[in-house]
């Protein structure tokens, strides 16, 4: 299980998992493999999605749900802040 408390990892980190692990942009990820890079549940991303409360892309076939690596690395990117005064 995640731990609540703990922060989106950085940019820097989400890179070199990529790198180490040697993972294209466009890999695929199921919502349990995105979950764990960003840090939350499964259920969460289902609540997301069903919602549009962050945009977060994601691509349906049939019945089954995938994550770009690339997008998660995006959306990362797009919530990172210097400050709480950056944040909208």
């Amino acid at each position: 299980m995640n731990d609540p408390n703990q922060s989106l990892p950085t940019p820097e980190q989400v890179a070199l998992f990529a790198a180490l692990n040697n993972i294209s942009p466009d890999r695929l990820l199921n919502p349990q493999q995105a979950a764990h890079i960003l840090r939350v549940e499964p259920s969460t991303l289902s609540v997301w999605r069903c919602t549009g409360r962050y945009q977060l892309p994601f691509v349906k076939m049939g019945r089954k749900v995938f994550y770009r690596f690339g997008d998660l690395q995006a959306f990362i990117a797009s919530r990172t802040f210097e400050n709480t005064g950056e944040v909208q």
